[in-house]
């Protein structure tokens, strides 16, 4: 035991507990968003407080900056402390102002080395008007090192400009934090590629300001080379071991212009779920393909097919029989590598083995199962894995599929379904299991839980990630029908909520879950309908992104930011977020992002099923303005006339289809506004594509008495449009009740309209209005965008010739012979092209909807995937011999359940419709029927 004296004995017990509180910080764990650096532990006797223990914590935070938080504990209580710090030549010094007037500086010597020695501590103080002082000797648990401080938080790379260093050239390189007095004859930097030593830097400049710290470098390299992820080290310490190599520090001002482009050009791949770095410390990367194939290429944009290495093939034993089914998870870990699939002999069930990797590649005769799960249903499989901070495998499963939680899996902790596991891979377990479950496991002993369970309450965690500063556990967990959720995930696990909670909204209170942690946030479905979990960005080149939480939604493609800690922004007021929490909208892609994933830099990337895998690109225009009101748009050139006296401008071509959505009995007219000398241009033979600047319009009415033309009344006018980047907006507008003029729609909104009926009766409809976001979840890329802009769906009443005729479509690229109309006389042909119509923009390869089916009309029936089919999701309470379609029984078929129904889960179509389609229903019930006869 040491004993702490003073040189004066304090007046007063106040007073000296005040003071005494400088000897320690919060005894608890660093907070989340410090780095832990040392501490210091006491032990002593004080003549007038009797016996104490003193624990001091020094953390770093992301900034740069030294702290310093403790508890000093005595029979009679217990002080706590917190203070910025600093380092003062070779001491840590800290300033403190508590209760009593108390006031002082402390500080402690900075070791060189860790050591289990004493360390001597002084400070000085002040009660009221009377100085003191204290000192003694601190024994060491670990020992803050000057180097420790240098390297892991000062020297964070922030910017490095330009990107590339070559021969001879100087270039600065920006650091975030305190600059620290350098070891004698100033720091030795030195700049490595891959594992090698390539050259060493000199520091010809330091300057401090507010943005960081300064160090101008002198750079002489043999060969061109890249700064990149533990690229620089200083004293022998890589840099980014705990502080990522980055960009400027971010703020919360509105996001730069980014949008996703082709990361390699060259490249496509079928269906790829996943991207990450490949393991060893060179510059490869590897991509996962959901049918089983994953492999590896050097990560720069000009790779070919040819430069791709197969390193696991699992075709034969992974099955793709539901849309979220296959090969769905990937980690490394040294020389070994962890999979999830799911496989085709037991029909589905998620199997969970390790490899492994010799020569380059993953020996595929090397499998060990670690983990099998059986599946009830083809969907909510997750399928994450990740080596976490602390060396153990996390695994990602949803619910088990359906809809609603059949099953109430979420709140079942027995079950490994809903949840995120935790395993030791390199552990042994009871039983013969070939793996260990870590002790800090909520249920560990097993007894109110299954052992590996870590985090539950999970729907469909599709995609966490490890923050590779603060290695805090981020999840997206896909939502039901409301909202979709971002957690995050403290270090003993915990209840997600689901199925008692869907995001922050209740879905079921008969459910347990009331206790469950709040997710960080959820947005509404009107934004999307599918979360893809991302990645705390820490990449070199996107500084407003640093810090910031990268996601998206698979339906709409839209990508967001969010970052904790600063003043809360949201997209909306139907988004929910914890206090603090800011969101920013990226960009709106268009894309079907699957999933994000990181090189070894740090740098972000997004596979989309499109086939290609995209990087962040600064730099791109925003999306052309709208205008707030119709009126102070071209589109109209009358608008004083209300309904009867709409006219489009003189470029407008009206036009007509011939299978049309479903719109709850409201009437639409059409028309393409295409600028001057634009065509219209053939579109991989699935239809038509538009030149930049070309709007397709769409505008809605209904008669406020049926049947008397007289009452017709304005509903609201959609606009797509082609961008001058290449893509897509869209937006609706909103009329006025005179019809005179209609404002830009910010959000999604309801409106009920009441109509009169010819025998006197009053009818009561709600009508949707979409939101941007909304279009695009029907106007997808897999359909083309532009819905009715098909040759079928054109080819009526001579439209594709007089098109042809007027120059908007080149008369050579017309098929010689049109295709079949999709109008048919046939119950069949109608029946065919009506799915397509309301179902295929989501029902096709590439497209978001889960069933494996294919709407349109073209398309063979036997290759349809519906003939008694099993459905992929919910039986839709047909019970177990439901299928798709059951020939002769539309009473046990999914397809015809889901379309008789609104305002339940799994109706079809599931957007901006609130009334059933008798006709159309009478149809398929007839067609469905014949099929059996």
């Amino acid at each position: 035991m040491m004993h702490l004296r003073t040189r004066r004995g304090l007046a007063l017990a106040g007073g000296a507990l005040a003071l005494l509180a400088i000897l320690a910080v919060l005894a608890g764990p660093a907070a989340a968003d410090e780095r832990f650096v040392g501490t210091w532990k006491a032990e002593g006797t004080d003549e007038e407080l009797g016996a104490y223990t003193g624990t001091v914590h020094v953390t770093l935070d992301d900034a740069g900056r030294l702290n310093v938080r403790g508890a000093y504990r005595f029979a009679e209580g217990k002080q706590e402390f917190s203070a910025p710090a600093r380092v003062d030549g070779d001491r840590l010094a800290f300033a403190w102002e508590s209760r009593g007037s108390v006031t002082g500086i402390a500080g402690a010597l900075l070791g060189e080395e860790d050591r289990a020695e004493s360390t001597r501590y002084t400070a000085s103080y002040r009660v009221g008007d009377e100085p003191s002082t204290l000192d003694g000797t601190w024994r060491v648990s670990r020992s803050v090192r000057r180097r420790d401080v240098w390297s892991r938080g000062v020297m964070a790379i922030t910017s490095v400009r330009p990107d590339e260093v070559a021969l001879g050239e100087t270039h600065e390189v920006i650091v975030r934090g305190e600059l620290l007095p350098a070891p004698e004859g100033g720091p030795r930097v030195e700049l490595r590629r891959s594992g090698r030593r390539d050259t060493n830097l000199a520091v010809e400049h330091v300057s401090t300001n507010a943005a960081g710290t300064r160090m101008t470098l002198s750079v002489a390299v043999d060969r061109r080379a890249v700064l990149g992820p533990r690229d620089l080290r200083v004293d022998d310490e890589t840099v980014t071991d705990a502080v990522s190599v980055v960009a400027p520090e971010s703020s919360d001002d509105e996001p730069p212009n980014l949008r996703l482009v082709p990361a390699f050009p060259r490249l496509r791949f079928f269906r790829p779920v996943y991207f990450t770095a490949w393991p060893g410390g060179g510059d490869e990367v590897v991509v996962v393909e959901q049918q089983g194939m994953i492999y590896r290429f050097p990560n720069r944009p000009d790779v070919t097919r040819s430069d791709l290495s197969v390193v696991l093939d699992l075709r034969r034993k992974v099955t793709m029989r539901g849309n979220e089914q296959g090969l769905l998870g990937l980690a490394f870990d040294g020389d070994t590598a962890y999979v999830h699939y799911s496989e085709r002999r037991s029909d589905g069930d998620g199997v969970i083995s390790r490899f492994a990797i010799d020569g380059g590649e993953i020996d595929r005769f090397s499998e060990q199962v670690l983990l099998r799960v059986s599946q009830p249903y083809e969907n909510h499989n997750g399928g994450m894995l990740a080596i976490g901070p602390d060396g153990n495998l996390y695994i990602g499963l949803g619910d088990g599929g359906a809809a609603d939680d059949p099953f109430r899996n979420g709140q079942n902790t027995f079950t490994h379904l809903g949840t995120i596991l935790r395993i030791d891979p390199n552990g042994r377990g009871r039983s013969g299991r070939p793996y260990g479950i870590p002790s800090g496991n909520p249920f560990a002993s097993g007894q109110r839980g299954a052992p590996e369970v870590f985090a539950w309450g999970m729907r469909n965690p599709w995609r966490f990630s490890f923050d590779r500063s603060t290695g805090e556990l981020w999840v997206g967990d896909v939502g039901q029908e409301r909202y979709e959720e971002v957690d995050v995930v403290p270090g003993s696990g915990g209840n997600f909520g689901w199925r008692r909670w869907e995001g922050f909204s209740s879905f079921d209170r008969s459910s347990p879950g009331d206790d469950a942690i709040d997710p960080v946030l959820h947005y509404p479905a009107e934004e999307g309908k599918s979360i893809i979990g991302g990645y705390v960005y820490r990449g070199p080149t996107i500084g407003w992104l640093q810090g910031r939480y990268v996601f998206a939604d698979y339906v709409t493609g839209n990508v967001w930011s969010a970052k904790r800690g600063g003043e809360r922004s949201l997209p909306s007021r139907r988004w929910r977020s914890q206090d603090g929490v800011a969101v920013h909208l990226i960009t709106a892609s268009r894309l079907n992002i699957s999933s994000f994933g990181e090189d070894a830099s740090g740098e972000l990337f997004a596979c989309a099923f499109d086939g290609r895998i995209y990087r962040f690109e600064g730099g791109a225009p925003p999306a052309a303005a709208h205008a707030a009101f119709i009126a102070d748009t071209d589109i109209f050139d009358e608008l004083e006339g209300g309904a009867s006296g709409l006219d489009a401008n003189d470029r407008s071509i009206p036009y007509t289809v011939n299978a049309a959505l479903w719109s709850d009995g409201i009437s639409k007219d059409r028309h393409i506004d295409l600028p001057a000398g634009g065509q219209l241009l053939p579109r991989d033979g699935l239809g038509w594509d538009a030149p930049p600047g070309a709007r397709f319009v769409k505008t809605f009415h209904y008669e406020r008495v049926r049947g008397d033309p007289s009452t017709k009344t304005l509903l609201e006018t959609r606009v797509i449009q082609r961008e001058e980047g290449g893509g897509w907006s869209a937006l609706t507008y909103i009329w006025n009740e005179a019809g005179t003029d209609a404002r830009a729609a910010q959000r999604s909104s309801t409106r009920t309209l009441t109509i009169q009926e010819p025998d006197g009766s009053v009818t009561r409809q709600r009508w949707y209005f979409p939101s941007q976001s909304d279009c695009f979840k029907c106007h997808t890329q897999a359909a083309g965008v532009l819905l009715g802009i098909t040759t079928a769906q054109l080819n009526t009443g001579g439209q594709i010739e007089a098109l042809a005729d007027r120059g908007h479509i080149d008369a050579d690229e017309l098929p010689a012979r049109l295709p079949t109309r999709m109008r048919s006389g046939s119950v069949a042909g109608r029946a065919r092209a009506y799915l397509d119509a309301n179902c295929s923009f989501c029902h096709r390869p590439g497209a978001p909807g889960n069933a494996r089916i294919d709407l349109r009309h073209d398309i063979p029936l036997s290759a349809a995937r519906m003939i008694d089919e099993p459905p992929a999701q919910s039986s839709m309470g047909l019970g177990r011999g439901a299928r798709i379609i059951r020939p002769g029984e539309p009473e046990r078929s999914t397809l015809f359940e889901r379309m008789r129904h609104r305002g339940r889960t799994g109706v079809m179509p599931p957007l901006a419709t609130a009334e059933v389609d008798e006709a159309a229903l009478e149809m398929l019930e007839q067609w469905i029927r014949e099929m059996g006869q």
